[in-house]
């Protein structure tokens, strides 16, 4: 199949591609619009370059395994077709470790039908710096990659397709590296932002103003709120080592309250957007300038007096050392959601995951959210590790119920990164679908799946749990979210 420009009158500088996630649990994930492909099309677009999106996960495009992956394959190089960039370039990405074979699919799928694309490539799989083996290593081995951005792609990716139209040397590029024949070439070391606020408010045009577009974001039940949803970021990067986070030990940078608040106004009076889901590694971290940051953050969405409500991803001993105080500014500025990750109760699992908590940490925390007022409460674990065995997860389980959580997430470990691969001995891996996970030699492939579906049937179907939501019914709205709610956790439990 060759790139027929014609089907495009406008076609785009470059065609982003976001790669599928999880296939084997689709339907079951929160699918939500890509935030780092929307601040790309944004800074694309400040410099005079166009920009399309292909999203494969809200797409539901499954095009290269199972049944019919023949006529699926078909379907999307027809699309690809349609928006074939005039450059040639195809970006594919973010790139985590965990669907970089997906990302190889695609890729070589691309190079097949259309000979003279270029593909390029970035995210937390490739390495940050040369002591990490950097990109070159990944360029010899994978001839699908033409090119690797590493850095802030809003500020190299714009200077890329300059240098490319105009045909002058792309190792004058800051974070680029590229094949030239046979050979790898690379630019400068990749320049650091000063300052997150000289970055351009990403681009959301490309899904709010598409209906068929937005709807096909799927959220969570705990999200189901009745109202427009958009992920936003009020920080980059996360100083805590977490070895199954992407973002472990990344460079931390942060946006004043006041363009956030803006541009949460922006989308509220052009969209009528008023929920929020801040995506950010590191919501707020425990330093005494970020609770001051907060507050001032709080006191801005105060003034505004919109009806906005926001969720946050939170550390447990950020959460206590907070205090009640600024977590109760928080709610009353319209904080409703607050995801925990507390992955374990157990003080080795912990150490070993490199978190940094102690279960002491984690109930500090809790209770000092309940005091602080109404908030919903959700806390995230992890089942899997070279150290855990069943008894440990039957105390996960009971403490997470312990605990008076309103939501609870159980999910495998899984390796993201290129780090935790490399930590896990090859015999304590495992292909889980698309995706390879960790087990300890006193778990089975069979029974961590086993105690996934346990943990989800003892957390969400416990009578006590069902009593009180159902109590909570007062229409048919509520009675529609309960069902809702209830057929997804059934077929976490049971499916």
């Amino acid at each position: 199949m060759e790139a027929n420009n014609n089907l495009d009158p406008v076609p785009p500088d470059i065609l982003f591609i976001q790669p599928p996630y999880f296939r084997e649990t689709r339907g079951l994930n929160s699918v939500v619009p890509s935030l780092g492909l929307s601040y790309l099309t944004s800074a694309l677009s400040q410099s005079g370059f166009s920009s399309k999106i292909l999203d494969l996960e809200a797409s539901r495009i499954q095009f290269y395994q199972g049944i019919g992956k023949c006529s699926r394959q078909r379907a999307f190089l027809r699309t690809v077709a349609r928006s074939y960039p005039r450059s040639h370039l195809i970006g594919i990405g973010p790139v985590l470790t965990l669907y970089f074979r997906q990302v190889q699919s695609i890729a070589t799928l691309l190079k097949q039908h259309f000979p003279d694309c270029k593909i390029i490539m970035g995210g937390p799989h490739f390495p940050r710096s040369p002591a990490e083996g950097y990109p070159c290593t990944l360029l010899e081995q994978c001839p699908e990659i033409d090119f690797i951005l590493s850095g802030y792609g809003e500020l190299s990716l714009p200077l890329m397709l300059q240098h490319f139209y105009q045909n002058r040397p792309l190792n004058e590029v800051p974070g680029l590296h590229f094949r030239e024949s046979t050979q790898w070439n690379c630019g400068p070391p990749p320049k650091p932002l000063p300052s997150l606020d000289l970055l351009p408010s990403p681009s959301r045009s490309w899904y709010l103003e598409s209906p068929k577009t937005e709807h096909s974001y799927f959220m969570v039940p705990k999200r189901s709120l009745g109202a427009r949803s958009v992920p936003m970021l009020a920080s980059r990067g996360c100083p805590y080592g977490c070895v199954f986070c992407s973002s472990a030990r990344t460079t931390r940078s942060i946006r004043s309250p006041q363009p956030i608040v803006a541009e949460m106004e922006m989308l509220y009076r052009t969209y009528g957007i008023s929920r929020f889901i801040f995506f950010d590694d590191l919501f707020v971290g425990r330093t005494r300038a970020e609770k001051e940051r907060m507050v001032e953050f709080c006191q801005r969405l105060q003034e505004k007096a919109l009806p906005f409500s926001w969720e946050i991803d939170l550390r447990a001993d950020v959460a206590h050392y907070l205090g009640v105080d600024v977590l109760r500014q928080m709610i009353h500025a319209g904080l409703k959601i607050v995801n925990l990750g507390l992955e374990s109760p157990d003080s080795e699992t912990l150490e070993a995951f490199d978190k940094h908590l102690k279960q002491d940490d984690i109930l500090k925390a809790i209770q000092t959210l309940r005091d602080s007022g109404e908030i919903t409460i959700c806390g995230t674990f992890i089942l899997g590790g070279e150290q855990q065995t069943p008894q440990e997860i039957y105390q996960l389980i009971d403490f997470a119920i312990r605990l008076g959580l309103d939501y609870a997430s159980f999910n495998p470990l899984v390796i993201h990164t290129n780090r935790l691969f490399q930590q896990t001995s090859p015999q304590n891996q495992y292909r889980l679908g698309s995706r390879i996970g960790v087990r300890s030699p006193h778990l089975s492939v069979r029974q961590i799946q086993y105690y996934l579906r346990l943990a989800y049937q003892r957390f969400y179907f416990r009578s006590d749990r069902i009593r009180h939501k159902l109590k909570r019914i007062k229409n048919l709205r509520d009675a529609l979210a309960f069902v809702r709610e209830y057929v997804y956790y059934f077929r976490h439990a049971y499916l």
